[in-house]
């Protein structure tokens, strides 16, 4: 309801108009309209709670702790993603060259197989 108050003291804002935003019926909304204009004393008063709380509203320490270190994991996972990829660059370029001067260089699917024979008949 505390979404739709400000709609109701907008002269543009029609029951459809505001249902569509909330995605909620227009007579939804006009229920709430009536019981907004029935109460309006009461519920102006809570709206203007609602509004100096959350305007004084500050996240706890632990909060920002917590997102300090999730900024940091962050980080550390951008670079062992950076350091991956150019590994695989340079892992990419190795086998080109080895291809290049004539060496054979196992596939993908050679190596699997190799392992899975590997894990059946052991070391």
């Amino acid at each position: 309801m505390q979404n739709l108050l400000p709609h109701f003291f907008d002269p543009g804002d029609t029951e459809a108009f505001i249902a569509s935003l909330y995605n909620i019926t227009p007579e939804q909304v006009s229920a709430v309209r009536a019981y907004v204009f029935e109460n309006l004393e009461v519920v102006l008063r809570e709206h203007l709670n609602i509004e100096s709380r959350n305007a004084a509203a500050t996240n706890p320490p632990s909060f920002h702790e917590a997102m300090e270190r999730a900024k940091g994991e962050l980080a550390a996972f951008k670079e062992w993603l950076n350091a991956d990829k150019k590994e695989r660059e340079q892992s990419e370029a190795d086998v080109a060259a080895r291809r290049a001067a004539g060496e054979e260089v196992e596939t993908f699917r050679e190596w699997f197989m190799s392992q899975q024979m590997k894990s059946m008949t052991g070391p």
